[in-house]
């Protein structure tokens, strides 16, 4: 397909070498599905894509490896973080969305000497759920999270078609401030 072959490779890039940096980041998604009322990014970026898995974690090993101590989760829209690997021998394959993922990297397995941290970067309310939430309970994964809420009302939530009500963004809060009292939330 001629038309697939013409758009880069938008997670095609190499993690930074040994240097001064000690935080990095991976990009895990790019484009979005949701077609808010307002917003060009479907149009301009296109539908949502998720970066392969094992990519991403071989991305987190070579960061930790050059110096990195923290790694941030970024993309256009990451709680639409979706990768489905591969069927092998006719068994069915397991999606992996954005708690899996975190999940994996929580819970790679390093030298001793290659400890990070995890930073997720910008989310939005809607598809974060208890077993998200328990994530946190993790001692690499940082009490912080930058949550987008586009206005504290249902009705103009409604009207810009986004996906999560302030009841969301509510229950989300209210979950992360009860593990820590202290949880960060821009």
């Amino acid at each position: 397909d001629k038309k697939a072959d013409s758009r880069p490779d938008v997670f095609g890039y190499q993690p930074a070498g040994p240097g001064f940096h000690t935080r990095g980041t991976i990009k895990i998604q790019d484009g979005c599905d949701n077609f808010c009322s307002y917003c060009i990014i479907p149009l301009v970026r296109g539908p949502g894509t998720s970066r392969p898995l094992p990519d991403v974690l071989e991305h987190a090993r070579q960061l930790v490896a050059a110096g990195c101590r923290e790694i941030i989760l970024t993309g256009v829209n990451i709680n639409q973080y979706r990768w489905i690997p591969a069927a092998e021998s006719g068994q069915p394959s397991r999606a992996v969305n954005l708690t899996g993922l975190i999940n994996y990297l929580l819970n790679m397995n390093l030298p001793k000497d290659h400890d990070f941290r995890l930073r997720i970067g910008s989310l939005e309310p809607d598809l974060l759920d208890a077993e998200f939430v328990a994530l946190f309970k993790h001692p690499r994964l940082c009490h912080s999270l930058h949550i987008c809420l586009q206005s504290g009302d249902d009705t103009m939530l409604e009207a810009m078609n986004r996906r999560y009500r302030v009841a969301d963004f509510r229950w989300l809060v209210r979950q992360l401030r009860t593990l820590d009292p202290l949880f960060t939330i821009t």
